[in-house]
């Protein structure tokens, strides 16, 4: 196993010159994940966190096209690195090979703005601007708030959870 919010790939000492920053409740998955939906058979933890198969599908494809655009990709949440990493590797998802950093609630306190998270954990230190782009995907309205004051050229979208939930969102 992985250690908890270790780099899950190489991650270059570089700053890199584009990432995506995710939340993972509500966001990628398609509930708020616990440690009894990371139980069980891979099917059944790939169904209680993602939903559905096309839904899978349809972060993969996503992801894949971050990735082959060149950007670095990662999740800064406040649930647990470990349940997270979990969720990641089940049977039938396998979206693991897409974050270099998972960052969980074990390194951060609650209290921490993900903008610092971000600044200091990701980024480090390199503010996003022209030629160093930052999109930041997060279903909370706070948080896109605070990113977006403190990174005033990110890139800053939301899910929303409702969408997610009723499987309107891509063809799950």
């Amino acid at each position: 196993p992985k250690p908890v919010g270790a780099t899950l790939n190489a991650v270059s000492v570089d700053p890199p010159t584009a990432v995506a920053v995710f939340d993972f409740d509500l966001t990628l998955s398609s509930t708020n994940v616990g440690m009894f939906d990371v139980g069980g058979s891979e099917a059944a933890i790939a169904s209680r966190c993602f939903g559905t198969a096309a839904r899978i599908d349809m972060l993969r494809a996503m992801l894949q096209e971050l990735t082959s655009a060149g950007v670095t990709c990662h999740i800064v949440t406040r649930n647990s690195g470990s349940l997270v990493g979990k969720a990641l590797r089940a049977n039938g998802v396998h979206l693991e090979q897409y974050f270099s950093v998972v960052v969980g609630n074990e390194q951060i306190d609650g209290s921490t703005p993900k903008s610092t998270v971000i600044m200091e954990r990701i980024l480090h230190g390199n503010r996003p601007g022209v030629g160093n782009e930052l999109l930041f995907v997060d279903d909370d309205p706070a948080n896109i708030r605070d990113v977006t004051r403190a990174f005033e050229r990110a890139a800053c979208t939301t899910i929303q959870p409702k969408v997610i939930q009723r499987g309107r969102y891509g063809k799950g």
